[in-house]
């Protein structure tokens, strides 16, 4: 598993120096990125994003070429889209071995890592990612099983974190809410190193501990109520797998008895509705009365020596195409929230769906890559003091 410590980023620098990367953008191509038929003077665009928006991107990818965009000086745009876990790109453009000219994860949270990744491998005092723009949001939300949140007091009852901490506690688990046959509490999340949920669920958790909704520190990762409750929710984990859609689909196929609740978007929630029913009961979305996140996919264009003009204006070109308005009610229809406010929100972000249009009430603060990495190296501490788990910890 990859560490997200000065060790990992020594080794990250030195597979830069010895291996380098292609000089078009290495990894594993998308299904985007095929080069059968593509022009030999193309400008060819490496897009990495989060693989959470993998069928909405795709689509775009090829609705923009089918446009025949082009550059001023006629040069034919291509896009080779790679879709890869945010922390996961994060690790091949520091190492050297993902050339990408476009970063575009799940959370904004992953640009200060990454520019304080690449600032430490590289020596280089200027940022490699600016803050970018959102193209899709998404808000971070606790799927239940529908019954459970109702015995929580879902919908009418906000419900957050304090709440599902009890359920844990307590050693008769759900039989305190007179379900004895759901056993005790698991939740599960991705792992926070790897996958943009994790990381803000593990963030969420802290600044509940903390009691704040902004400005969380250093400091507050290291109080004895913040520890507490990392280590109590920590140790309810059973399941953290490197992709939220594979999380998502693993609750869905193994039910109730597996997971009680699961940290994933809440597109995922309404995707959920459109597959074949495997579980007896529906999932819903738990917006934490503590706040929550906006995954909001960021879309930015890398400062880097392989980024030339042309990248640039081709990069330009396709997010002008992603924030138009067809693409965005396309996201929509796929269960997004559009970055676009112009777009108005309906169906399927609706009460059919399982969510609500109203929420996130609260968000919580985005802290910068010390705190961010101080809460990776906490979270490490306090998984290794609940144990080994009686589930699944990867996929």
């Amino acid at each position: 598993m990859w560490k997200f410590h000065v060790g990992w980023l020594a080794l990250a620098l030195l597979a830069a120096c010895r291996c380098g990367g292609p000089s078009g953008g290495g990894g594993t191509p998308g299904a985007g990125s095929a080069t059968s038929g593509r022009p030999r003077n193309a400008v060819v665009l490496t897009v990495a994003y989060g693989s959470e928006k993998k069928t909405w991107l795709e689509e775009q990818a090829r609705a923009f070429e089918a446009g025949r965009p082009t550059t001023k000086s006629g040069r034919p745009i291509r896009v080779d889209a790679r879709a890869l876990g945010s922390g996961e790109a994060l690790r091949e453009i520091v190492s050297g071995r993902l050339k990408a000219h476009v970063y575009s994860p799940a959370s904004s949270a992953y640009l200060p890592l990454l520019n304080s990744a690449w600032t430490r491998a590289t020596g280089r005092t200027q940022p490699v990612v600016g803050q970018g723009e959102p193209v899709l949001l998404s808000p971070v939300v606790i799927a239940m099983w529908k019954p459970m949140a109702e015995a929580l007091g879902w919908p009418d009852r906000a419900i957050g974190w304090a709440e599902l901490m009890k359920v844990a506690a307590n050693p008769r688990g759900w039989a305190a809410h007179g379900h004895p046959e759901w056993g005790r509490f698991k939740l599960g999340h991705t792992d926070p190193e790897r996958s943009n949920s994790g990381l803000l669920s593990v963030l969420a958790e802290a600044y509940a501990g903390a009691g704040r909704t902004r400005g969380l520190s250093a400091a507050d990762l290291e109080s004895p109520e913040t520890l507490d409750l990392l280590t109590r929710m920590e140790g309810t984990v059973v399941h953290d797998g490197e992709s939220t859609g594979a999380l998502a689909d693993t609750m869905l196929e193994r039910g109730p008895g597996f997971l009680s609740a699961a940290v994933l978007y809440e597109n995922l929630v309404i995707e959920s509705y459109a597959k074949p029913p495997r579980a007896p009961f529906p999932l819903v979305a738990v917006y934490p009365v503590e706040g929550t996140f906006w995954s909001d996919h960021p879309y930015t264009t890398l400062e880097a020596e392989w980024v030339g003009p042309e990248e640039r204006e081709a990069a330009e070109a396709f997010r002008r195409f992603l924030v138009s308005r067809p693409a965005q009610e396309r996201a929509l229809a796929l269960g997004f929230r559009p970055a676009d406010p112009a777009v108005a929100i309906t169906a399927p972000v609706d009460a059919a769906h399982g969510v609500d249009p109203k929420q996130p009430q609260t968000l919580l603060e985005l802290p910068g890559a010390a705190v961010l990495e101080k809460l990776l190296a906490v979270w490490h501490q306090t998984r290794e003091s609940t144990g080994p788990s009686t589930g699944s910890r990867a996929e």
